[in-house]
């Protein structure tokens, strides 16, 4: 009899232990589907971090993550990046797949940019301004936000030669559209295209660029930050430029580019 009774206790604290686990396991069959982009470009944000509850992901080339084992109910998605404004979002999951609208994290800096250098390359019918980004050890920033950067360029008739050369009339001016490569393997991934034909052809033959790029004020939003740009692209006189620059708080770095040969 005591056999029984011992038998009937254990099966039904089986059946009571078995039951809790399925409650377990069905309790945290959810999953979250989503994508966490930069506001500015809609690309990829390298670095970002996604956390729910204690579930954490990272991505750094793709905007998707897939987070499952969740549990249902009000919970909080937190999407943070370095030299990013982090994103809280509140969501209820459901059973099953949950599918979550974009989150856009905006970025606010490229991290201890202090320099910029410009490379130029000819090509069929422009110039590409390969566009490097340093740090205050002069090394290149690799995987810099994504940001809407504003370039302004001056091509002058270069004259003379070696440590006599000089800048002569200028020859163009252009607020070319700033380039980002989203390609994750591309190590330098600014530049901008100037045309062949956009620019006077000097008896020299020889030209000199000079090329200012203008930071975005972190404390504007991005849409403040792009109608100032808009404003700038109007202004072609350097000096009301540089006046613009100054009394909106705008951070802008240069660099001069000498014996640039024609492009044909």
């Amino acid at each position: 009899m005591l056999k029984r009774v011992l038998f009937i206790i254990l099966f039904v604290i089986l059946i009571i232990i078995s039951t809790l686990t399925w409650i377990n396991v069905a309790s945290k069959d959810v999953t979250l589907v989503g994508n966490v982009k930069n506001a500015y470009s809609k690309q990829w944000v390298y670095g970002a971090k996604i956390t729910v509850d204690e579930k954490i992901t990272f991505r750094y080339a793709t905007t998707e993550f897939y987070i499952d084992g969740l549990r249902k109910g009000e919970t909080t998605i937190t999407a943070e990046a370095p030299d990013y404004e982090p994103q809280s979002i509140q969501s209820d999951l459901k059973r099953g797949e949950n599918i979550l609208d974009d989150i856009l994290l905006r970025p606010l800096r490229i991290p201890d940019l202090h320099n910029i250098f410009v490379f130029v390359h000819l090509q069929r019918d422009h110039y590409r301004l390969e566009i490097r980004l340093a740090n205050s050890e002069t090394r290149a920033i690799l995987h810099a936000p994504h940001l809407p950067l504003h370039v302004f360029c001056t091509f002058y008739d270069q004259i003379g030669e070696g440590v006599a050369k000089q800048r002569g009339e200028i020859v163009h001016h252009s607020h070319p559209d700033a380039i980002w490569d989203y390609n994750f393997v591309t190590v330098f991934p600014l530049s901008v295209k100037i045309y062949y034909k956009d620019i006077k052809k000097v008896t020299t033959g020889v030209y000199v660029l000079d090329t200012k790029i203008v930071i975005p004020n972190e404390k504007y939003s991005l849409h403040e930050n792009n109608e100032l740009f808009s404003m700038l692209s109007k202004i072609q006189d350097e000096k009301k430029f540089l006046d613009f620059i100054m009394n909106n708080e705008l951070r802008y770095f240069q660099d001069t580019t000498w014996d640039i040969g024609a492009g044909h």
